[in-house]
């Protein structure tokens, strides 16, 4: 799944997984690592607002592209949703 600014893969790991495991990737091809930490920080924040309401039995990776480097927390809080709710993880309408 991807938009314009983040691409998540997600993977089905089974019914006996306590909590759901998110990973955050940000090539250095965007930046320095001031601003790559910057944008790694805004995605973790982001998906804390959505991880209790995540299915548990998939593991999410998320992958920031080029363009992600000038938009605001709440593009990136809108593009992480649009691709949860997308996906079918969102278990109910949070956000």
């Amino acid at each position: 799944m991807a938009t314009a600014h983040i691409v998540m893969y997600y993977y089905l790991v089974g019914n006996d997984n306590k909590h759901t495991k998110v990973c955050f990737s940000v090539s250095k091809k965007i930046g320095k690592a001031v601003e790559r930490n910057k944008i790694k920080r805004r995605m973790r924040e982001c998906i804390k607002k959505f991880m209790p309401c995540l299915d548990k039995r998939y593991n999410l990776i998320f992958i920031a592209r080029a363009n992600i480097k000038g938009i605001s927390y709440l593009d990136v809080e809108k593009n992480i949703m649009k691709l949860l709710k997308k996906a079918g993880i969102l278990l109910d309408g949070k956000g």
